[in-house]
């Protein structure tokens, strides 16, 4: 059985189950996020205003998780 909970963003794997390749593509996932999220912005628009452009594209995330709880 597996269970990946939401908040914390853990895949914990039962000893009776074969789940170990779900986990690892739930890892992968994870870092792409982070790649596309963190890193991708500064490569390509540069350090300057950082943190201003990453909060605008966090912002249209945020909104819509926001959204989705209704």
């Amino acid at each position: 059985m597996i269970r990946v909970a939401p908040r914390s963003y853990r895949c914990e794997i039962n000893s009776n189950s074969n789940s170990a390749p779900v986990c690892r593509q739930f890892g992968v996932g994870q870092s792409l996020n982070f790649i596309f999220r963190a890193i991708l912005p500064a490569r390509l628009f540069g350090a300057e205003g950082y943190g201003t452009k990453t909060g605008t594209l966090a912002t249209v995330h945020l909104l819509a998780m926001a959204g989705a709880q209704v």
